[in-house]
């Protein structure tokens, strides 16, 4: 989908994979509402490469069909309202987002750490609705993947815990209740690691 084309990566966090598609693609843009992450993104200084800092809640700062494609890999799901404006006719948008059922073992096994699953779907309930804002949701498909993966060591929970937070956080946790998140990790992890039972929404448009 990227090969030679201008890519338009959101929610790109610290832009590492915004940085590992370079070498492949005409230009890619990088975008998030984390100032800290942008400026790290910055810091590499790649011809082809661009981070912007916005809120995907209002109009995206871009011009019309600017990019021949578009990824939202576990990024804000407000994109889709204005995303198909700046994607060019026949350019694809795909997403991958963590689904409703997704590791119901760490919030009974971490409940200081993460919340409880919320009934329904509410995370999907969302991404369809923003896909209707955005008229988007007629061309969509949307596909639910499950697997089981394995933390390997206690520090892969807390980055799981952090996902999208800014490293202070990370820190905060580490330092407030690593000692206790360990004994529980070993107490139930397998020669494997710690299994947790993973579920993603894929969403794929073509515009």
């Amino acid at each position: 989908m990227i090969q030679n084309k201008k890519v338009l990566d959101v929610g790109c966090g610290h832009g590492d994979f915004t940085i590992r598609w370079s070498p492949m693609v005409k230009q890619i843009v990088g975008l998030d509402i984390t100032s800290d992450f942008i400026e790290t993104g910055k810091d590499n200084n790649l011809a082809n490469v661009k981070f912007v800092e916005a809120n995907t809640k209002y109009k995206l700062p871009f011009d019309s069909q600017e990019f021949d494609c578009a990824y939202n890999r576990k990024g804000p799901t407000s994109a889709y309202i204005d995303i198909k404006r700046i994607v060019k006719n026949g350019g694809q948008i795909k997403g991958l987002h963590p689904g409703d059922r997704l590791s119901p073992e760490l919030s009974q096994l971490f409940p200081s750490l993460f919340e409880p699953l919320r009934e329904g779907t509410p995370v999907l309930d969302k991404i369809k609705g923003n896909l209707e804002k955005g008229m988007l949701l007629k061309q969509a498909t949307i596909e639910t993947v499950t697997s089981i993966s394995y933390l390997l060591e206690p520090l892969d929970l807390v980055k799981v815990c952090c996902f999208g937070q800014t490293p202070s956080v990370l820190e905060m946790v580490i330092n407030s209740s690593m000692s206790e998140i360990e004994k529980i990790f070993y107490k139930h992890a397998t020669e494997k690691g710690l299994p947790i039972t993973g579920e993603a929404y894929i969403v794929r448009v073509n515009i």
